[in-house]
């Protein structure tokens, strides 16, 4: 996913709503410029931006979003998108 022509980039998953009920995720990529800006206007919040899942670093700029992944698993559903089942689920 992340570009060695692009170094620093950081892997990003994102939601378009903040419905609770939905489960549909995407992915991208932000560069190491658009993650050094983001995180700082987060840290003035008292959020993270960076954060760890199954030992990779991704990027999650909504707090409450990244809470949704706690004990979760992520599942590949269609092109470019990324469910969330409970963990139990697998």
């Amino acid at each position: 996913m992340v570009n060695a022509r692009t170094p620093g980039a950081v892997p990003s998953l994102f939601k378009k709503a903040d419905d609770p009920v939905a489960s549909r995720w995407s992915y991208g990529v932000l560069t190491l410029d658009r993650v050094r800006a983001l995180e700082a206007a987060l840290y003035t919040r008292g959020h993270a931006l960076r954060y760890t899942l199954d030992g990779v670093t991704v990027a999650i700029s909504n707090s409450r979003h990244a809470r949704e992944l706690d004990g979760k698993v992520l599942d590949y559903d269609g092109p470019g998108y990324l469910v969330v089942r409970p963990a139990s689920a697998h």
